[in-house]
């Protein structure tokens, strides 16, 4: 099953943390000459874009065969491949709830947050340790309940479950390689094009501009005389 959240490719498998995932940072700058011929730095993003190398795996039958994770393992990366755009949990920055998230209660409290929510971004439930079995959804609101849900979970999210952010980027990986028989993985990197602080994920409303010089741009262009 391939799903995509804000036209990037999710790929819910969990890291192989016997090839713990490798971050990086960078900052895009620039250099200009100047008038005195010297040379003028230019940054032109005040905030780091992340880069996260990621080891997925997964078993396959005794008799070599492929199970049916590794197909979607496979579908999955094949589609990120295609589009070049994928999101993943972003692991090392989970926090761990401090309460149950349910139906009766689409409520996200943390104990422990290694990541500064907000409204408007994406939580990403596990309820197994494959990758098949997890949920998708999305901060509506902070209220005294906690962080307000778009949709409540399917099932009970219980205390101390680690729910992770998603890290939103450019796909890049090399042919997925057959370790053994029964055991494929795969290296991948996701970088990101924009900082989240920078850049508004998901739907938003254009704004409208009155007057001389106002300015428009969606489906059509066009200038206010």
């Amino acid at each position: 099953m391939i799903q995509l959240i804000n036209n990037h490719v999710l790929i819910p498998n969990p890291a192989n943390w016997e090839k713990p995932p490798s971050w990086s940072r960078r900052w895009q700058t620039a250099i200009t000459p100047a008038v005195s011929e010297h040379e003028s730095r230019v940054a032109l993003r005040a905030n780091p874009l992340v880069s996260l190398m990621v080891t997925v795996s997964t078993w396959t039958g005794a008799s070599g065969s492929a199970t049916p994770a590794q197909n979607r393992l496979d579908d999955r990366i094949s589609a990120a491949s295609k589009t070049g755009l994928v999101c993943v949990p972003y692991w090392g920055r989970g926090s761990v709830l401090s309460q149950d998230c349910s139906a009766d209660f689409p409520y996200l409290n943390f104990t422990v947050a290694h990541w500064p929510w907000a409204t408007g971004d994406y939580v990403f439930f596990s309820y197994d340790n494959f990758g098949e079995s997890y949920e998708v959804r999305r901060l509506i609101g902070l209220t005294r309940n906690g962080f307000q849900l778009d949709q409540a979970p399917a099932e009970t999210i219980e205390a101390g479950t680690i729910c992770w952010p998603l890290l939103y980027g450019k796909f890049s990986s090399d042919t997925m390689p057959a370790e053994t028989a029964q055991r494929g993985s795969i290296a991948f990197t996701i970088s990101e094009q924009a900082s989240p602080k920078d850049a508004s994920i998901g739907a938003f409303n254009l704004p409208v501009l009155e007057g001389i010089g106002g300015m428009t741009i969606n489906e059509d262009f066009f200038v206010d005389a």
